[in-house]
C-alpha cells in the first residue's frame, strides 16, 4: 500500500496504536493465566509494519521463577536441612 502523505501515513500510524490498544485491553484478563505465580518479568512488544502491508503484531513474554527449586528450598528451610 502506497500512502499518498506524511498526514496519510500519521493517520494510519495512529490508527494501528489505538487500534493495538484496544487489542490489550480485550485480552488483558487472558494474556496472564490466573494460576500463574511468582512472576519475574512481563514484557510486551508491539510491532507495527510501517509499509503497511502487514498486520501489527503483539507479541508478550512471561518469566517466572522455578516454582519447583523455591518449594524444595524452602521445605529445606522448615526442616532445617
Amino acid at each position: 500500500m502506497v500512502l499518498k502523505n506524511r498526514t496519510d501515513f500519521r493517520d494510519k500510524l495512529v490508527q494501528q496504536i489505538k487500534d493495538a490498544g484496544q487489542e490489550l485491553i480485550n485480552r488483558a484478563d487472558t494474556m496472564v493465566h490466573p494460576d500463574l505465580d511468582l512472576i519475574t518479568d512481563y514484557s510486551i512488544d508491539i510491532s507495527f509494519d510501517l509499509q503497511h502491508e502487514h498486520c501489527p503484531e503483539i507479541t508478550f513474554t512471561t518469566s517466572v521463577v522455578n516454582k519447583t527449586f523455591i518449594d524444595r528450598l524452602t521445605k529445606k528451610e522448615e526442616t532445617g536441612e
